[in-house]
């Protein structure tokens, strides 16, 4: 083993017994962090991992990965990941007070309503782009990434808070699942779909108390790869076992996070002190309609541009520097001061939100558990910190949408 898939063993081995150690003290091996640390987990340490065997010289896109990259790469991980997990033990022993006494008539009269502006936005999307998008949706995804902002944002949006609200008031919950994710199969979007399951499966653990324990967390681990694998070889017949490391190699492309960081560290020619996280924040919540002259090349596009300028004028889903390569461009190794300071906070307030469910079930306080998750309400151009304030408003507005006389907003949002 060369030293790179050392250095990668070393974090698959790390993140993955710290965080069943985190996951001991709360008794739920599939929490608030789950999405969270998986996500890094699987693309940033085990796809890379997987992909060294394939390519033993080590080159991406022509470039050389170095060892020396990797460990600045995996300094940003690690921080990242103990910063999120540390926040979250303490925040999980605090409780967010927000319990308003809904009825039932008015999640009913909630769920109708999102349901019906998502209905409206997609028959409009249906109108503009043709009846193509219900048989061939990932065709018109790759021709709609601009100008259809609102209108693909608009229709997730309202599709997740039809099925959140609705969660809490109908009965049959598969076939409010089912009918959602029909809604937002029109724009493409792999992700959009899972999204909508996730949701549901939060809802099973931490509205219904479902809770995953580690000898069923270890059987959902080992039942979700072999239905993975499964649908593979359901899906592409004439493959046989003895072609399993063609499965591992087309799922190790996805590797390619790390790899673009690792290319930005070494072309990246002066930082951004700022300019790409304020870009990220600001220009994804402007419509083009309304800010004709908005630039398509903005905020972390920039270093698609600068890097890949061939694949990001295609427009069809510029090449990504993951979630740390954006902090690196903007402030070099003081990045990692403000990952710690973000994710730090972001960890207290989810083990807060998630403990405080286990007294307070209500939609409300679901949607706080989503966003802190990364799964927004609405999500725009490339995330942020505005993205995550713009959801959190979402949650006020709801909250005092039926002026519910609670003692809470101004007078009961209590941490303690």
């Amino acid at each position: 083993m060369n030293s790179v898939q050392i250095l990668l063993l070393t974090l698959l081995t790390f993140f993955g017994l710290y965080y069943l150690w985190v996951s001991s003290k709360t008794k739920n091996y599939f929490n608030g962090l789950t999405i969270q640390v998986a996500n890094i987990y699987i693309l940033y340490i085990l796809m890379p991992f997987i992909w060294t065997f394939y390519h033993s010289d080590m080159y991406y896109s022509n470039y050389k990965i170095t060892v020396n990259n990797f460990f600045v790469i995996a300094l940003f991980m690690v921080v990242w990941f103990l910063s999120l997990t540390s926040g979250y033990l303490l925040g999980h022993r605090k409780i967010i007070y927000i319990n308003p006494k809904l009825r039932q008539q008015q999640l009913k009269r909630l769920s109708i309503l999102f349901f019906l502006f998502a209905v409206f936005i997609f028959l409009v999307f249906i109108s503009i782009v043709g009846t193509e998008a219900i048989y061939n949706p990932r065709a018109v995804y790759l021709t709609t990434r601009l100008g259809f902002g609102p209108l693909t944002f608009g229709l997730a949006m309202f599709t997740k808070l039809f099925l959140i609200f609705g969660l809490f008031y109908f009965r049959n919950k598969w076939l409010l699942l089912l009918s959602s994710a029909m809604l937002v199969w029109v724009l493409g979007s792999k992700s959009t779909i899972i999204i909508f399951f996730i949701i549901f499966a939060y809802y099973k653990i931490f509205i219904e108390e479902n809770y995953v324990y580690l000898k069923k967390f270890i059987l959902l681990a080992i039942g979700g790869f072999a239905f993975l694998l499964t649908i593979y070889f359901l899906f592409s017949p004439n493959i046989t076992l003895d072609e399993l490391s063609l499965v591992l190699m087309y799922f190790s492309q996805y590797a390619d996070y790390n790899f673009n960081f690792s290319i930005l560290i070494d072309e990246l020619p002066n930082f951004y002190y700022g300019q790409i996280g304020f870009e990220n924040n600001i220009y994804a919540f402007i419509p083009r309609f309304i800010y004709p002259e908005k630039p398509t090349i903005y905020g972390a596009f920039q270093l698609s541009y600068l890097i890949f300028p061939e694949a990001m004028m295609k427009f069809t889903g510029a090449p990504s520097f993951g979630l740390f390569g954006p902090y690196y461009a903007d402030f070099g190794y003081f990045g990692l001061l403000a990952i710690m300071i973000k994710y730090l906070f972001y960890g207290y307030i989810l083990g807060a939100i998630e403990n405080s469910l286990k007294r307070f079930k209500n939609p409300f306080l679901f949607l706080l558990l989503l966003i802190y998750s990364t799964i927004p309400i609405i999500s725009a151009g490339i995330g942020g910190i505005f993205v995550d304030v713009v959801n959190i408003l979402i949650v006020i507005i709801l909250l005092n949408f039926y002026k519910i006389k609670n003692n809470i907003l101004n007078k009961r949002i209590i941490l303690k």
